[in-house]
């Protein structure tokens, strides 16, 4: 059934092969629009600027990519701006010391030369009309603009074969202007370089054109890695909607993505022994997490949500309700693409990084959920009228985001974090740097405070920061003990709304590392190791199993209102399911100390209590050491307050 209904639809005047003057006449026009707005915008000395300019410089210079002292006194020269020029300025007096990394991301090689952390190929491309354009007088650093604007010229020819339509190939252009290609093509790294490439190759491969579609995804993987995910994805995307395996032309136009990658991975190699000095310099794999990986798509500042609703909206109409099945097979596929792209991008250790509304990673990673919207746009005569209202909720988009910048919160975020601040949660690097505008380390004894008028919003704490308590609620007072905490990351937690405080009560009994082989008084009955004397905050026991039990006799049989349970995980952002006598008291993070209420639970006719830890998260924090336990939480004191006679 796909099938006939395929070669009907290309049997229609669509698909009709446009004539040699129609094609001059689409380039021509398109052309002149994208001279327009060279002409218009000056040069935007933003993103990785300071490395690329550079690379630039040399390469114009003298052919290779080394930086040498020459290149970076032509760049102080030709960047009067006292910010830039500074940096160029410590760049040289680095190289002059001949120091291993001079400057940050630039770095001695192993030939003695010094290298940017980026690969050359942007820098390469924008060599040329750099020379040029300082020969003509025009701004030599526009180059990054001219190399930006060709790629999407190139974007904009293949979405005119693609659609064999002329009004078809301005909308996609226009869909992709406004999904975050206005807001980085004037940028000077290669973010709109990658995204039209990525789209382009994605459309040459589905007209027929696949082998310069992998020159082009191939290019842009030299900047950007995760791009080589093309050589699995293109085919799979085509055998999922065409059930055709790949072709001869096909398979070549993969090889030249994968030798294209290659490239970038055996410079590294010869010239820093590693296959990708950016990947070992400024990337941990420690960092990839679930809030990271939402973080991305739906994070309110800077989440692919931000920057491409619409695609959303459109994506989910078509896996809802798109027909025949390969193309909801296809829109699954792109999904997988996208998450494939967004996945190493997890590694980053700026995640905050320099953006433009939708963060660098979102943007190129859309590009999967662009073309599956295109091609069903394409084959299903989806009506002029929708693209145009999906392309108006764009325009309002980048509107938006145009009005904040990364050290900045968006207006959708402040609207959440005014009005619903427990459903905005972001990494905690994130919130830190757009609450104190700026881009920098935040010491883990913070406490970072949004508010609204007045009103506290919101607040973050480090769960290191044991004076969290006295630092909200002043002396002699305490948080409440039903005070709920939202993880985040990196040992970070949330509190929504103003704190709750109370007196704090009298401490009427106290146990630690001392008292725990005193069965009198505490007994470890299930789930424990041995109680350790190492110094410091280390005295005290593990719990070694997911249920750990102790008996506790209180000192009267009054009824207390709290238990603290003090220590450290094995891991930080951990949780904890505490009962007392059979009663479920909740789930506690027991490495803050908070006083966790008892309810009178703590009784029982025998005198003596049972206390029982369940889902402690347990792990071997170092099986190279040979030590083959797994711990859980380490129990350094015990505490009970608020005896009322």
């Amino acid at each position: 059934m796909f099938k006939t209904l395929d070669k009907q639809f290309r049997q229609s005047p669509v698909f009709d092969r446009p004539s040699l003057a129609g094609r001059l006449g689409f380039g021509l026009s398109l052309f002149a629009v994208l001279l327009l707005l060279f002409c218009l915008r000056p040069q935007n000395k933003v993103g990785d600027y300071l490395e690329y300019g550079a690379m630039t410089i040399a390469i114009a210079s003298h052919g290779t990519p080394a930086i040498r002292l020459s290149d970076v006194q032509e760049a102080q020269r030709l960047n009067p701006e006292p910010r830039i020029s500074a940096q160029y300025a410590e760049l040289e007096k680095g190289i002059r010391k001949n120091a291993d990394t001079p400057f940050p991301a630039f770095y001695h090689g192993r030939d003695g030369s010094y290298y940017s952390i980026h690969f050359f190929a942007y820098s390469a491309l924008a060599a040329i009309p750099f020379a040029a354009f300082k020969a003509l007088g025009i701004p030599p650093f526009k180059c990054y603009q001219f190399v930006n604007l060709a790629f999407i010229f190139i974007l904009g020819l293949a979405c005119f074969e693609f659609f064999r339509s002329k009004q078809r190939a301005a909308l996609a252009l226009g869909l992709f202007a406004f999904c975050g290609g206005l807001l980085y093509w004037d940028w000077s790294s290669p973010e709109a370089m990658t995204a039209a490439a990525l789209l382009t190759g994605l459309l040459l491969y589905f007209s027929g054109a696949p082998i310069a579609g992998g020159v082009l995804a191939g290019l842009a993987s030299m900047q950007n890695p995760p791009l080589v995910f093309f050589a699995g994805f293109a085919p799979f995307l085509a055998y999922a909607y065409k059930r055709t395996m790949p072709s001869a032309r096909e398979a070549v136009s993969l090889a030249i993505v994968a030798l294209l990658f290659s490239l970038p991975v055996l410079f590294n190699l010869a010239k820093f022994g590693v296959p990708s000095l950016l990947a070992a310099a400024t990337t941990e794999t420690r960092l990839i997490s679930g809030i990271r990986l939402y973080s991305l798509f739906f994070d309110l500042n800077q989440g692919m949500v931000i920057g491409v609703p619409a695609l959303f909206a459109a994506l989910a109409a078509i896996l809802l309700f798109g027909k025949p099945m390969p193309i909801r097979l296809l829109a699954c596929g792109a999904v997988l693409f996208s998450l494939a792209l967004a996945l190493p991008a997890l590694t980053a250790q700026n995640w905050n990084s320099g953006a433009a509304g939708m963060m660098r990673y979102a943007f190129w990673a859309a590009m999967p959920i662009l073309f599956a919207c295109l091609l069903y746009a394409r084959d299903h005569k989806v009506p002029t009228s929708l693209i145009l209202a999906l392309i108006l909720v764009q325009a309002g988009v980048s509107w938006m985001e145009r009005r904040y910048s990364h050290v900045e919160f968006s207006p959708a975020a402040r609207y959440v974090l005014a009005h619903f601040p427990a459903a905005y949660n972001p990494p905690i690097e994130i919130f830190s740097e757009r609450l104190r505008n700026q881009e920098a380390f935040t010491p883990r004894d913070s406490v970072l405070t949004y508010t609204v008028g007045g009103q506290v919003k919101k607040i973050a704490i480090n769960l290191e920061n044991k004076q969290t308590g006295l630092t909200l609620c002043g002396k002699n007072r305490e948080l409440a003990p039903d005070t709920r905490f939202t993880s985040a990351d990196d040992g970070w937690s949330y509190l929504n709304g103003a704190p709750v405080c109370n007196p704090m009560l009298t401490e009427d009994a106290a146990y630690g590392a001392r008292d725990f082989a005193d069965a009198a008084a505490l007994k470890f009955t299930q789930g424990w190791g041995s109680v350790e004397f190492g110094g410091a905050n280390w005295d005290g026991i593990w719990t070694v199993a997911p249920v750990a039990r102790f008996e506790l006799t209180p000192p009267s049989n009054l009824p207390y209102k709290t238990l603290s349970i003090h220590g450290q995980y094995v891991a930080p952002g951990m949780e904890t399911e505490v009962s007392v006598n059979g009663v479920h008291l909740g789930r506690f993070a027991l490495d803050r100390g908070l006083p966790i209420p008892v309810k009178g639970a703590l009784r029982n006719h025998e005198g003596r209590s049972i206390v029982e830890l369940r889902n402690v998260p347990i792990k071997n924090p170092a099986p190279a050491s040979g030590d083959p336990r797994q711990l859980g939480f380490f129990v350094t004191k015990i505490v009970l307050r608020g005896a009322q006679p």
